[in-house]
């Protein structure tokens, strides 16, 4: 079956959103950044020293603990239990990492039964969830819309899964998900304003989504959005 033309209306335009905050990321590299072959050469001695176990923690975390006081286990098998007859819950989560933090959760047959994951990665290396095979896209936060379907997420999530790519990202989730899709993303204090600021990035968009939990600690920023 051929593959429908996204119509006008769905064709993405980064900046829609966030404007130049948005366009800025897209194009980001290290070598742009100030102080940033400081922060690669401290992550590598660091992740050298401990052989990159805490590193990797952070992309390990249980779903129950990707976002700030909201237990997004919970979330989706509540939103399963409301699913039809034949329908499935589809999921896509923004930088799996090797996807063992999914493991517990697929488990239950029921749950497995109920739910279409996807995931986007950085490399496609010891993946742990079965039933993923042909589901997994190596690719950014901010390309999330070239390569899956406008319109076709019911949740899409992330735990760190967007570093420096925040704003893109946004508007990359924005776009695949449907309308009243919601989106639970965690993202990393100190690539948005510095660990040590008492500065908070402000991502409303009433136009587009309606927040309907935001939540701080002193590392972490997650936002939980519902599309319009």
């Amino acid at each position: 079956m051929a593959k429908i033309a996204p119509s006008r209306q769905e064709e993405f335009k980064l900046g829609k959103i966030f404007g130049g905050r948005a366009t800025q990321q897209h194009t980001w590299r290290y070598k742009q950044q100030p102080g940033s072959r400081e922060l690669v050469s401290m992550i590598r001695e660091y992740m050298k020293k401990d052989e990159g176990k805490n590193w990797n923690m952070a992309y390990r975390t249980p779903i129950k603990d990707y976002a700030v006081r909201i237990n997004l286990s919970k979330i989706l098998k509540e939103k399963i239990k409301r699913l039809k007859p034949g329908e499935k819950l589809r999921v896509l989560d923004v930088g799996m990492g090797d996807g063992s933090q999914w493991g517990e959760f697929l488990l239950d047959p029921k749950i497995r039964e109920k739910i279409e994951l996807h995931a986007t990665t950085l490399k496609k290396i010891g993946l742990t969830p079965t039933g993923l095979e042909g589901r997994v896209k190596t690719i950014t936060a901010a390309l999330l819309h070239r390569r899956f379907q406008p319109n076709y997420f019911d949740v899409v999530v992330s735990h760190y899964g967007m570093h420096r790519q925040e704003f893109a990202g946004v508007e990359s989730v924005h776009h695949i998900l449907k309308p009243g899709g919601e989106a639970i993303l965690t993202f990393e204090k100190s690539t948005l304003t510095g660990i040590h600021s008492n500065r908070w990035i402000d991502f409303k968009a009433p136009k587009f989504y309606k927040i309907i939990k935001e939540k701080k600690n002193r590392y972490k920023h997650t936002i939980w959005f519902r599309k319009h």
